[in-house]
């Protein structure tokens, strides 16, 4: 079948007012754009615009103000472009694998083992000697006493110096023993200290300071809180008076006892332990005998006889002879008075004010005065009081020494 090629040609004002025919060509003599019909399109379809402005001749190929070629291998040959450095970032774990790599000048490897970056010289990287270290500034901290990141120390991570040392318990105790003073103490000024002062607490200074002991009484009853004289006080003891203001003295009797109370005491009266209470009260005894037990005789008691024997007025006790108590003598029984005893003196002459106390011989008891030193907790043999000396607690007992106020009695 026969093929026509038609052409036509126009200002481009004119191409729309012509449907060319399927495959008939239409040619602006203006624009030189190339128009091909369909059969039904005004004006037809663009084919291509301004061919003569957008043809680019052979000899802007590579050259200035032209257009790049590609080389054999499609890419842009370097005389063509400005210098370029691709730069790649590589992570080593040694310089083993930082020689393995596969690099571009430009590339950076950060080597883990060294925490050190290193820049590619070129791409053959066969040697350390094609790689550039980076540089970091001077000043910058790169680990802490050896310990790097986040780092929390104390003294346990820091060892000790030479000069500035730690606190230990020995070298304190060596300074204090050694080296330490009293007077060097920031709260103590005794720097105008004589012999025989004290120091003591300074409220206004805030400080312990040295003074010297106030002047005070020498004797017993000089103290404000004790009686004025020894006058009719013999053989009496010591005691807190009633107020709990001062010290008094006592006759030393059973009504001083803690765990005794006497009311009201009559003659014959005894004492009876009240339970509810925890003490021994004085009551009549003829609250008993007129009591529970006022209209039974002792002979009705079960382990009592007084049939078998009678007792004589005045001259018998009970006695147990293991199955009841029966009356006896008195003479039977036992001295009835202290000096007839087995293992007490035989009278009392020269004894008047001495006291009773078992012999060395732990036997018997013996009459004796009672010296200072008789005390259980006074010592007088470890070192002999001398003249004007007092006595003060050691922590164990009372013992002489010297009078510190320079006193004397």
């Amino acid at each position: 079948m026969a093929q026509t090629i038609q052409i036509k040609r126009g200002l481009e004002a004119n191409r729309t007012g012509i449907t060319p025919l399927l495959g008939e060509l239409i040619w602006t003599t203006n624009d030189h754009d190339l128009w091909i019909g369909d059969g039904s399109t005004a004006g037809g379809i663009k084919i291509t615009g301004n061919i003569e402005n957008d043809y680019i001749p052979l000899t802007q190929r590579g050259a200035n103000n032209g257009v790049a070629t590609l080389d054999a291998g499609g890419l842009i040959p370097n005389s063509q472009i400005p210098p370029l450095a691709i730069t790649a970032t590589h992570v080593a774990a040694n310089q083993t694998a930082q020689l393995a790599l596969t690099v571009q000048e430009g590339d950076v490897c950060v080597r883990t083992d060294e925490n050190k970056s290193y820049i590619a010289l070129n791409a053959t990287n066969g040697a350390m000697t094609d790689w550039q270290e980076l540089l970091t500034p001077n000043d910058s901290v790169t680990s802490v006493n050896g310990y790097t990141g986040v780092v929390s120390l104390d003294t346990d991570d820091i060892t000790e110096g030479t000069t500035n040392l730690y606190y230990t318990d020995a070298r304190v105790s060596t300074y204090l023993s050694s080296t330490a003073t009293l007077g060097g103490l920031s709260d103590v000024n005794i720097n105008t200290i004589a012999d025989g002062q004290v120091i003591t607490w300074s409220l206004a200074n805030s400080r312990w300071e040295n003074t010297t002991i106030p002047s005070g009484v020498t004797d017993f009853v000089g103290l404000s809180d004790t009686p004025a004289n020894f006058t009719g006080a013999g053989g009496q003891i010591v005691t807190v008076n009633a107020g709990a203001t001062a010290l008094e003295f006592t006759t030393n009797n059973i009504g001083n006892i803690s765990d005794v109370t006497l009311t009201a005491t009559a003659d014959n009266d005894i004492l009876q332990y009240n339970n509810g209470s925890s003490i021994w009260e004085n009551i009549s005894a003829s609250s008993i005998v007129s009591g529970e037990l006022g209209s039974i005789s002792i002979d009705a008691l079960t382990d009592v006889d007084t049939t078998t024997v009678t007792p004589t007025s005045g001259d018998s006790v009970l006695q147990w002879d293991g199955t009841n108590w029966v009356p006896v003598s008195s003479s039977a029984v036992g001295s009835t008075s202290f000096v007839g005893l087995s293992d007490t003196p035989a009278n009392y002459t020269g004894a008047g004010g001495e006291f009773l106390k078992v012999n060395a011989g732990a036997t018997a008891v013996e009459y004796s005065t009672i010296a200072f030193d008789d005390l259980s907790d006074v010592d007088m043999t470890t070192t002999a009081p001398s003249v004007n000396d007092i006595i003060g607690w050691d922590g164990t007992n009372w013992v002489p020494g010297v009078n510190l106020d320079g006193g004397v009695f």
